[in-house]
């Protein structure tokens, strides 16, 4: 059975080509062939790239370490086999370091099938190992249901931002927590199926606010923390809180209930005297969770903190009955008609402490 293989071939000579391309069909392989002999042709070709490139060692305007910068430059890692009439074997380790898969002499063809096959073998093995460590690498640093950075891949990026800001002191930044309170309430409500839509929903939500520049991690449960980098000024922290609060403003839909979120939100900027990330991001939940319990007590003075009231309502579409409102502080449901929950609610308190 004849292997389908997309074949571009740099080669000036017609008949050349003709003895490659037949010495891979005895092979086994069955390839469609683009050939082109120039560099204005060959960028063209690139722009769909093959599954592997043959080319001649030197053409009149045109040589294989050219076509191998060229393609490295294009962020390109095909296969790539030499095919000289004459070669020395110094320009062969040279043309192999820049990145070739093979070499052979134009006499010697009856090895060309082989040295392709263990080319492609060569590449499936390299994909095959990016890919795992890819899938590696996302379920170590990144939360499996929402795709977010995790708390481990968040703590090494605050990190990073810690000891830029240490070493310039202009370089500023700001650290934002958000507390879903009533995300508990969705999960014993309406499942464990429509708590975790509403987490992916949040999460889109929140990344729409923000810049790509910057990182949104799902630390745990229905808590997110966000690191806004390089602020020009340490205001646009809370312009930042306050368009979050405006994206919360509109219902989440779950199985044809509206669910308003209204979240907590803690800030706490570059300039608290902390030496790493791990104790700012302690102190910043810490102050969260007392917030969001509705503790008085005061709040450390080494962060500056802002919060806002978290409130959760379901309600069954617009027929005009009375919706059920949880108030998330006492426990206790209470019977409102719908004109009177519509729309988000105030801040409950907003503390910013130097």
């Amino acid at each position: 059975m004849e292997t389908n293989l997309n074949l571009l071939l740099l080669e000036d000579s017609p008949a050349d080509a003709e003895l490659m391309i037949e010495a891979l069909r005895e092979s086994g392989y069955a390839p469609p062939v683009r050939r082109v002999d120039s560099k204005d042709a060959y960028l063209r070709e690139l722009e769909q790239p093959p599954d592997f490139i043959l080319s001649d060692f030197s053409m009149p305007q045109f040589t294989a370490q050219d076509a191998l910068k060229l393609m490295k430059e294009r962020g390109l890692d095909l296969p790539f086999i030499i095919v000289s009439g004459c070669m020395g074997e110094d320009m062969a380790v040279e043309c192999m370091k820049a990145g070739a898969s093979d070499y052979l002499l134009k006499d010697r063809l009856a090895r060309l099938g082989h040295a392709v096959t263990q080319a492609l073998e060569r590449k499936r093995l390299v994909e095959e190992k990016r890919q795992a460590e890819q899938r590696l690498f996302l379920e170590t640093f990144h939360d499996s249901l929402t795709g977010l950075p995790n708390r481990a891949l968040f703590m090494d990026r605050l990190d990073r931002v810690f000891l830029q800001s240490r070493r310039q002191p202009a370089h500023l930044f700001a650290l934002l927590h958000l507390n879903l309170d009533g995300l508990k309430m969705v999960h014993s409500g309406l499942g464990v199926s429509s708590a975790d839509r509403l987490l992916i929903e949040v999460s889109q939500r929140i990344l729409r606010r923000i810049r790509s520049a910057d990182t949104l991690a799902r630390m745990e449960g229905d808590a997110f923390t966000l690191l806004i980098d390089n602020l020009k000024a340490m205001g646009n922290a809370t312009r930042v809180a306050d368009r979050l609060q405006q994206e919360f403003a509109t219902p989440f839909t779950l199985e044809d209930r509206e669910v308003f979120l209204t979240p907590y939100i803690g800030i706490a900027s570059s300039h608290t005297g902390y030496e790493n990330g791990e104790p700012l991001l302690r102190d910043e939940i810490r102050t969260v969770a007392n917030s969001t319990a509705g503790d008085d007590e005061p709040l450390s003075t080494r962060t500056q903190h802002c919060t806002y009231r978290l409130g959760i309502l379901l309600r069954k579409g617009h027929d005009g009955r009375e919706d059920q409102e949880a108030d998330l502080h006492s426990g206790l449901g209470t019977g409102r008609k719908e004109a009177d929950v519509l729309g988000p609610r105030p801040p409950r308190r907003t503390a910013w402490l130097a």
